[in-house]
């Protein structure tokens, strides 16, 4: 647990390097805490300028670099976990993105438009940019929050704020499915592990919700506070 942070908009974790790193959106800031064997961290500055509207982050843990989303000069950028050689990638025609995700064992970034009413897939270099969903009348891409990848059967899910839906597809785009007994109002970060769906909600009494994908049931859980981010953290042991 880490104490006297305030801001949070999103987290993200290195496994290896036992690092997090977070989106504070106060300051437009994004920080990292790295804690060793003994438990002793510490709290530095990876970007600190430069960013306008912070919305969320995400690790890289292959090639050690963080990539965030700013939704006030409409643009997504990465930078080496140490701060240096920060860039924005050459992605075009972006209008509105508000909300991105990565598939790292696959190299791809995907992110939604909210203005263009499509999710977008890409190389983790920009490169490569095509759309592979886009807005219908059964599944209309008004507000797109809260994405996730489950990287173990290649599936992408997002949760869409003004159809108070929540969808899946496969990560090239084909068999969108819309999830039959969930619904949200307001949902803004999404986590999955194995058969299993997390939401939170950040506006609607601080809700977080645990879908099962197999049996279409909801468990709530009621918090005090807003949760604005939430991973699933997990280690595969070999031996």
């Amino acid at each position: 647990i880490v104490d006297g942070i305030s801001g949070v908009s999103s987290i993200s974790y290195h496994v290896r390097q036992n690092l997090t790193v977070w989106a504070d959106s106060l300051g437009d800031k994004i920080m990292s805490l790295k804690t060793d064997d003994t438990g002793a961290s510490v709290t530095r500055e990876i970007v600190g300028h430069g960013i306008e509207s912070l919305s969320s982050v995400e690790v890289d843990y292959v090639t050690d670099k963080v990539y965030w989303l700013d939704t006030g000069t409409h643009s997504i950028g990465v930078v080496d976990l140490t701060g240096t050689y920060p860039a924005l990638l050459p992605l075009h025609n972006i209008s509105n993105p508000s909300a991105m995700v990565l598939f790292v064992r696959e190299r791809l970034l995907f992110f939604a438009d909210s203005s263009l009413q499509t999710i977008f897939r890409a190389g983790m270099d920009g490169s490569i940019q095509e759309a592979i969903i886009t807005s219908t009348d059964d599944l209309p891409l008004g507000n797109v929050l809260a994405m996730t990848i489950d990287q173990q059967k290649n599936m992408l899910y997002w949760a869409d704020t003004n159809g108070n839906y929540v969808a899946s597809a496969n990560t090239d785009g084909s068999n969108v499915v819309k999830l039959a007994g969930l619904v949200t109002n307001y949902a803004v970060s999404m986590a999955v592990f194995e058969n299993q769906l997390y939401l939170s909600e950040r506006l609607y009494d601080g809700m977080v919700y645990r879908f099962d994908l197999e049996t279409e049931q909801t468990i709530e859980w009621e918090r005090e506070e807003d949760i604005p981010d939430l991973k699933v953290r997990y280690v595969m042991m070999t031996s």
